[in-house]
């Protein structure tokens, strides 16, 4: 999978950082292979017009540098990113704020926590627009849900769905749909599973827009912090890393 994210990641003109996005393609993204870790920079920009969001900031170039390994590696437990532990709802006290994933279009992906540990789906959703995104205080624009179809990925009908980012594991994140455009029904706590179209393992945002809309957890050993102090404190090598003994 990881050949997708060079062909899908698209290059246009580097703003200084601090500039507002065009309201328009301001997307700059680019992904170097070395060594074994993927690094991928961003502008942060959308490549469309993020103008009717309705936050009271604006979007603005940001110096995303988001390391991770080429061949993930599953942690033995998981770290809870979102607002919930589970699927009944049980609370998770120290959910992950911030960026914990980038979109195929450089977009960064943040969990499904505001900045008062609530659901900011329910809590920010107004403020989103029509791709669901908005800003925020730093002027980063970013998605804490599955972007709506057509703002950079369409689902096929019959067909799994494609890549909508990488999360900071390094595990691959795909729309709603699984095998012949199924929505899966096999997923673990953290919204993961192989499957026949892809046998390595990797997440599916949430169907139909319901909680935890993206990731719940992260399955992955986590090499870099993405500038995000919030996930600095999880960080390993890849060789301090405690493994799980199921790899794929």
């Amino acid at each position: 999978w990881v050949l997708l994210i060079a062909a899908v990641l698209a290059v246009t003109a580097v703003l200084a950082e601090g500039t507002a996005c065009p309201n328009g393609n301001g997307a700059s993204t680019n992904a170097t292979l070395s060594n074994g870790y993927w690094t991928v920079k961003s502008t942060g920009c959308p490549n469309y017009d993020w103008s009717t969001q309705g936050s009271p900031f604006d979007a603005s170039y940001q110096d995303i540098e988001a390391v991770f390994l080429a061949e993930p590696i599953i942690a033995s437990s998981p770290l809870y990113v979102g607002v919930t532990l589970d699927s009944s709802g049980t609370t998770n006290d120290d959910p992950v704020e911030g960026i914990i994933g980038i979109a195929m279009n450089g977009v960064a992906i943040f969990g499904n926590s505001d900045s008062q540990n609530r659901d900011a789906y329910v809590y920010e959703g107004a403020s989103m627009d029509g791709c669901r995104g908005h800003d925020e205080s730093s002027g980063m624009y970013h998605y804490h849900t599955d972007p709506a179809q057509g703002c950079f990925y369409t689902d096929t009908s019959g067909q799994h769905s494609p890549m909508v980012g990488i999360m900071a594991d390094g595990i691959p994140l795909y729309g709603q749909y699984g095998d012949s455009g199924a929505v899966p029904s096999d997923l673990d706590n953290c919204s993961g599973h192989t499957d026949s179209t892809h046998s390595f393992y990797h997440y599916h945002v949430a169907y139909n827009l319901t909680s935890p809309y993206t990731v719940r957890c992260l399955m992955g050993c986590i090499v870099d912090s993405w500038d995000n102090g919030a996930l600095s404190r999880y960080v390993k090598t890849s060789s301090s890393c405690s493994k799980s003994s199921t790899q794929y």
